[in-house]
């Protein structure tokens, strides 16, 4: 439709004669018009766009947050060690929900499901030692840095894990 909108116009304008005067009156109104159409609509749509029924959208830049590996984590959360057979019980997808609780606000409100997510992951694992609840959080901080490099070192090895489901389910290999 750009070709409508704008370069049709345009080459009425170019190829006018003194002769007929109305029709580059005419282009030049309806360029006028089409430049002019998305300052006055809501979602600065072009009549283009209009008629398509597409809107333009923005993309908001994605910001990086720091790294939750690499903060240091709190002296309590050395204590816990996790064995590889307790690794292989999640993949990235619950890494990455684990990631997003971790990220959230630290509060009365969220406390609760640090707890709980804390004694699922302990139940599922096997993990027989007793938490305090003040450290549920260096628990979850402690599990989160092993089990990402856990699965970082197997996906060096070709060896990628989507979720927890992984190897259960048909693979799609034959």
């Amino acid at each position: 439709l750009k070709e409508i909108e704008i370069f049709t116009p345009i080459l009425l304008l170019l190829g006018a004669t003194p002769d007929n005067l109305l029709i580059p009156l005419i282009a030049l109104a309806w360029l006028i018009v089409v430049v002019a159409f998305p300052a006055f609509t809501a979602q600065s749509q072009r009549i283009g766009d209009l008629i398509a029924g597409t809107a333009v959208i923005a993309a908001p830049s994605a910001a990086l947050l720091p790294d939750l590996a690499s903060a240091p984590a709190p002296p309590s959360a050395e204590r816990f060690v996790f064995t590889p057979a307790q690794m292989d019980l999640y993949g990235a997808y619950e890494l990455q929900v684990l990631e997003k609780l971790l990220r959230g606000e630290r509060n009365e409100i969220n406390r609760p499901r640090l707890s709980d997510v804390a004694m699922r992951i302990r139940r599922k694992i096997g993990y027989d030692e007793t938490i305090a609840p003040h450290e549920e959080e260096a628990f979850l901080q402690a599990f989160y840095i092993a089990q990402r490099g856990y699965l970082e070192q197997k996906k060096l090895f070709g060896d990628a894990r989507a979720d927890k489901h992984y190897g259960s389910e048909h693979s799609g290999a034959d």
